[in-house]
């Protein structure tokens, strides 16, 4: 005896099994995310404008970004950073920017292409590779705990930071910028 459905009247289909239901869910999500390209304002270690201006060019230096998933302010891990991250695909852009307000110096900005996913680094691997950045940052360092610190590999460019391009970087969306919002680690640019 074989089971039929018979549609009577207004009744809707028979609904996909559960599992199928996620199972297309996760490839529609997957197969979207891999094609759009989106752009990110980035901010970076660091104590004051100088310091974390050496730190952008090391970065920039090395063709890496680095980041810190925990918050030694809050005393925790940023959720928000992490679900940031866990956005951020191959080939988005971040835009990284040098502002030299004191110097009277023109602004500059770091453009550059993601490579790869963030992947974690010791603190010793951060030491050792990166001396160069560990000796700009604060004492709050030594409280930061294991496997928080994250890189992506990153083509970096320098560009001038000036007229429509510093507007869209330093305004909300609400104000003609792109800026999704105020401050954070990763500003997704609209």
């Amino acid at each position: 005896m074989t089971q039929q459905t018979v549609l009577r009247g207004n009744a809707s289909p028979p609904r996909p099994k559960r599992s199928m239901m996620y199972s297309i869910d996760k490839v529609e999500s997957t197969r979207t995310s891999k094609t759009r390209q989106t752009e990110y304002k980035t901010s970076s270690f660091g104590y004051n404008d100088k310091s974390r201006g050496k730190i952008r060019n090391i970065m920039a230096a090395k063709g890496v970004y680095l980041t810190n998933r925990y918050s030694y302010e809050q005393e925790e891990y940023s959720q928000t950073r992490i679900n940031q991250m866990d956005e951020i695909n191959i080939g988005d852009t971040f835009h990284m920017p040098i502002y030299k307000r004191m110097s009277g110096k023109p602004d500059q900005v770091f453009v550059g292409k993601v490579l790869s996913n963030y992947t974690r680094i010791t603190k010793q691997e951060f030491i050792n590779t990166y001396s160069d950045i560990f000796a700009e940052l604060d004492e709050n360092w030594d409280n930061v705990p294991e496997g928080t610190i994250v890189q992506f590999n990153v083509e970096w460019s320098l560009q001038e930071l000036k007229g429509n391009y510093r507007h869209e970087l330093t305004q909300l969306t609400k104000n003609g910028g792109r800026c999704s919002k105020q401050r954070g680690t990763f500003i997704r640019l609209d």
